[in-house]
């Protein structure tokens, strides 16, 4: 007996935490594009939260043009230019305002692009991409995987073998729009039925543990996906909520 087409049930929640005035994270959670996606503003003043909403819109507002596309080779082409034309966005923004290349406002970004045309039985295929320390983690067979990595120095320290005393673990290396042009990690995915994939904020990752992480996810993947979102958000806060948090939560059934 055939088995449905894989779907993908997701809820996304953000807050500004307990000790930020205003929130600079931005997010899209779209079934009917296949897109999710969270970027976390930087530059203060309110200009990060400006940085953030240029990114989201120019992606979504791609990825809505480009929702006919049913190539397979055409979509690492769409989500390279997406992520290009949200980083040219902001950095233009950045040099109407005067501000010399590597200062102003920025974002980092992560997502996940999963086509809705795809309508295998057995898994469904899609592209990662991400810029700065926002991550994705993936919740397969009661093991938690970060599928991204960090753009961080700290990062860049420990691949390094660790020279001399740790960096401090908040340098971004990369971002959304301080530079004309930016480098995006992009990783193909095969999503399986059973699958929980969790993008975040660093709001949530650094508040909350791995192991904190795996004990919500495993408590709470059967259920809907706002209340696992609600839990995460809460438990952040519990724990310091230090920053502001953004999570995206998908299963897929």
């Amino acid at each position: 007996m055939a088995l449905t087409p894989l779907s993908i049930q997701a809820a996304g929640l953000s807050d500004r935490g307990r000790h930020r005035v205003i929130n600079e994270d931005s997010w899209i959670s779209d079934t009917q594009l296949g897109l999710y996606a969270i970027a976390d503003g930087m530059g203060g003043h309110g200009s990060g939260n400006v940085a953030s909403d240029m990114a989201t819109q120019v992606i979504q507002t791609i990825y809505k043009e480009a929702s006919t596309t049913n190539h397979p080779a055409d979509i690492t082409d769409l989500v390279l230019r997406a992520t290009k034309e949200a980083n040219s966005k902001v950095f233009k923004a950045n040099q109407a305002s005067k501000k010399e290349p590597g200062n102003g406002m920025g974002t980092t970004l992560v997502g996940l692009y999963t086509p809705t045309f795809d309508n295998d039985s057995d898994t469904r295929s899609g592209f990662i991409f991400n810029v700065g320390d926002s991550r994705l983690y993936r919740y397969r067979n009661s093991q938690l995987t970060q599928l991204t990595e960090d753009h961080t120095l700290l990062r860049e320290w420990q691949l390094n073998n660790r020279p001399g005393p740790a960096p401090p673990a908040n340098i971004i290396m990369r971002a959304i729009g301080l530079f004309a042009t930016v480098e995006s990690d992009i990783t193909p995915i095969s999503l399986e039925r059973g699958d929980l994939i969790l993008m975040c904020s660093d709001g949530l990752s650094d508040m909350l543990s791995e192991a904190e992480l795996t004990d919500i996810l495993a408590a709470g993947k059967s259920g809907s996906m706002a209340a696992l979102c609600d839990k995460l958000v809460h438990q952040a806060n519990q724990n310091g909520g230090i920053d502001n948090i953004t999570v995206i939560a998908a299963t897929v059934t």
